[in-house]
């Protein structure tokens, strides 16, 4: 079976404005991929509903800053209070990406649609409440793989979570030593301990790229 696929994805905005500006064409204003932005939200709904009804995949991949584990300690999120500080900014921004999901997650599943979103393992997105509303409400499968036998650089464990069991065929098994031996870069994320004892973590510059898919590129054209 063949599946329209779309893809969101706020990266998506500088190579469409590169694009366009290649082409001798003036880019369009604001955000078009951002979430966030009401033109963003706009253009999400609208790939929604252009898709087949009954016969499509959307792939959602979230801003994951604020829900994993490097930034709980200024954004106060942990698994009983998924919510955060109500006054940093972060959260609120976290917070709004999390509801309006929810709503998408929604309308994709009402057209018969099948929905997939990438988060790293650590990420809290899920314990949302506005998400957790939408698991009980439809059936959702979670399945997580090692980005390293992906032809990542990094081992990095990822998550995805879908209303479709199609979801565990991204699972490629357990990761030999030998695999994960062979990761020579993990400069990724540092940890630091301060006098108190308390532990701390900073993400270096090559974080960022630790989820590119352009090394894992003849992976995903087999």
């Amino acid at each position: 079976m063949k599946y329209r696929v779309a893809a969101l994805d706020l990266a998506y905005d500088a190579s469409y404005r590169k694009r366009s500006t290649k082409r001798g064409k003036k880019p369009a204003k604001g955000q078009l991929f951002d979430l966030l932005s009401p033109s963003g939200f706009a253009m999400a709904i609208m790939s929604c509903l252009a898709c087949v009804q009954d016969n499509h995949v959307i792939v959602i991949a979230v801003v994951c800053s604020s829900f994993v584990s490097i930034s709980r300690g200024s954004t106060g999120r942990s698994y009983l209070n998924p919510l955060g500080f109500p006054d940093c900014d972060a959260t609120k921004i976290g917070n709004l990406l999390a509801s309006r999901l929810a709503l998408l997650l929604y309308l994709i599943a009402s057209r018969g649609g099948v929905w997939v979103v990438e988060q790293p393992s650590s990420s809290l997105l899920f314990r949302h409440p506005r998400l957790r509303e939408a698991c009980r409400r439809m059936k959702v499968f979670r399945q997580s793989w090692w980005m390293r036998l992906y032809g990542g650089f990094t081992c990095k464990r990822t998550k995805a979570w879908s209303n479709s069991r199609w979801v565990f065929n991204l699972g490629m098994g357990k990761m030999s030593r030998a695999i994960r031996d062979s990761v020579t870069d993990r400069l990724a994320v540092s940890t630091t301990c301060a006098k108190t004892g308390r532990r701390g973590y900073h993400g270096s510059k090559k974080l960022k790229n630790s989820q590119n898919l352009q090394p894992m590129k003849r992976w995903w054209t087999t």
